[in-house]
């Protein structure tokens, strides 16, 4: 147990850490917990890794990018295995940036960040990060990345495991920036939850104000699916996104910008064998808007295949998406709650069931070159419903007012 405010904390484990071990980490103002080695990184039965209490600033790089990493899993650790109900646990902590002046240089930070490992979560056991708040405040730089996980290889999530984060806030305030960059609270390759095990993402909040961008596409994205094979979801599995709030004000992108619930660019989504991926109660909003371009703005958007069988369920519920005051420059605003772009749909059953009900999309005083809105937008694909599955979109709603379209294109449709 190490606590206190020191500078920092250095903490390496590498092997395996004993079955009922734990190591506590309360306090302190700025941590880098590493868990390294040429081998496999193993966490026996009943033990716990706890970072709890901590408000952690970040300090300008003398030379070069800014990067903080609260848990970095990395070295080219073959394998990280959380096991025999072991957890990992952070709670109560924040991250705060504040009055950066690095015009050339990136800044990044992660909450749980794996580059190269493969990470997995077993047996019961769990990996929490609850009650963390973000702040980028005052900045200048070159540009501006942050995660609240981010995972290149793979994350497996099985035998009544959970995988969970909630009470999560992250706040963007007066940042200029000249290069890409965003948010994204999960971004993952190739993922498996399988065995009644769960991801649950629940109660965050993003709130960007006065974010002015010269160049380079922004993204803030819930779950970000960009690498990888795919997001398999099997055996009475579940993900869960709920009550996660985006609010944008005042800001400009001379470039673009992207947002999305969940977004997977590459990787497959497949669920099978009674599973869920449910999309529920969260709020996309945009007010005072400029931006070159504005993609992929929906609750799911998918560029590869989702495929469902055996009594899987897909649920998008009781979300809202709007746009008031908005100028879009050179581009069409396409915004929908499910979007799929080249690509496929497959209900193969039996009792499969995609439900869309109970959300609102409202757009007011936007101006774009064309305006396509859609519950449910399908281009280039194909949609297969088979075996006593379903399709439902029902008790949705909307309104559009005050849409000046400079091409004259204006489509609002349920399916389309």
């Amino acid at each position: 147990t190490l606590m206190g405010s020191p500078t920092a904390y250095f903490i390496y484990i590498t092997g395996v850490l004993a079955a009922g071990s734990k190591v506590r980490i309360e306090g302190g103002s700025y941590i880098f917990t590493n868990f390294m080695g040429l081998a496999d990184v193993t966490i026996l039965a009943a033990s716990a890794i706890e970072i709890v209490s901590g408000v952690y600033t970040a300090i300008p790089a003398a030379s070069g990018p800014t990067t903080t990493t609260l848990i970095n899993i990395d070295y080219a650790a073959i394998h990280f295995l959380l096991s025999g109900g072991s957890k990992i646990f952070v709670s109560d902590v924040s991250i705060i940036h504040d009055s950066f002046a690095t015009p050339t240089e990136q800044v990044t930070s992660r909450v749980l960040y794996s580059l190269f490992s493969e990470i997995t979560v077993t047996g019961g056991s769990s990996l929490s990060i609850e009650d963390v708040d973000v702040v980028y405040n005052n900045m200048t730089v070159m540009g501006l990345n942050g995660y609240l996980a981010s995972m290149g290889v793979s994350m497996v999530v099985s035998g009544s495991s959970v995988f969970k984060v909630t009470q999560l806030n992250v706040t963007i305030n007066n940042v200029n920036t000249q290069a890409i960059g965003g948010w994204s609270t999960l971004s993952a390759a190739t993922t498996t939850i399988t065995g009644s095990s769960a991801v649950n993402l629940h109660d965050v909040n993003v709130t960007v104000n006065n974010l002015q961008s010269t160049v380079g596409l922004h993204s803030f994205y819930t779950m970000e699916f960009g690498t990888g094979n795919a997001l398999t979801i099997s055996n009475g599995g579940a993900v869960f996104v709920s009550q996660v709030n985006l609010a944008m004000m005042s800001s400009s992108f001379t470039g673009d910008l992207s947002i999305g619930t969940i977004y997977s660019s590459t990787q497959d989504i497949i669920l099978s064998d009674s599973s869920t991926l449910r999309i529920s109660k969260n709020i996309n909003t945009l007010y005072d808007i400029t931006s070159n371009a504005l993609d992929w703005y929906g609750i799911c958007t998918l560029s590869k295949p989702i495929t469902m069988s055996t009594g899987s369920t897909l649920l998008i519920d009781n979300n809202r998406m709007e746009i008031t005051k908005g100028t879009i420059m050179s581009s069409p605003l396409e915004h929908s709650l499910l979007y799929a772009s080249s690509t496929d749909i497959s209900l193969l059953g039996p009792s499969c069931e995609l439900n869309m009900t109970n959300n609102e999309l409202i757009t007011t005083n936007v101006t774009a070159p064309s305006v396509l809105r859609m519950f449910m937008g399908l281009r280039n694909g194909d949609v297969d419903v088979l075996d006593s599955s379903s399709i439902i979109i029902a008790n949705n709603s909307g309104s559009m007012l005050h849409v000046t379209t400079t091409t004259g294109t204006l489509i609002s449709e349920i399916l389309l």
